[in-house]
């Protein structure tokens, strides 16, 4: 009635909605439990015809999957990503390099986290602090 249908039915439209093309690409992001693994492992079953890109920090997935471990950025590059990415678009900040250390440290130095902070932050024109102050509130 308001758009919400079971997510086993939600996962069944993905399914076959990609079904209908070649080529796609498809991100899942931050299956970072073993039970996530599991229901990604069953989800990505069932798919043909294109490429998925698992993000987790989980170590045990099946051999159907080519592996790839990502390093983390040090923090000095970390921090100077956050900065020089959001350079022009972000609210400027009294205390921004300390305001991206501390945010790097947050999003534990991982690039694809700190690019979307830098996304957020641009998109948004906020201060690296109100962005970290975001992250803490919905952390919690």
């Amino acid at each position: 009635e308001y758009g919400f249908r079971p997510q086993q039915e939600q996962m069944d439209a993905v399914i076959r909605l990609l079904q209908k093309f070649q080529g796609w690409l498809l991100i899942l992001d931050a299956a970072d439990t073993p039970e996530a693994a599991a229901c990604v492992e069953e989800f990505v079953s069932k798919l043909k015809g294109g490429y998925v890109l698992i993000t987790s920090r989980v170590a045990e997935w099946s051999g159907r999957h080519r592996l790839f471990s990502l390093n983390t950025l040090s923090l000095a590059d970390a921090a100077s990503l956050l900065v020089d990415a959001t350079e022009g678009e972000r609210l400027n900040r009294p205390g921004d390099a300390r305001a991206a250390e501390t945010l790097a440290k947050k999003l534990d130095c991982l690039p694809l986290a700190l690019e979307h902070a830098a996304a957020y932050v641009s998109e948004h024109r906020i201060s690296l602090q109100d962005y970290e102050a975001q992250l803490s509130q919905h952390l919690k």
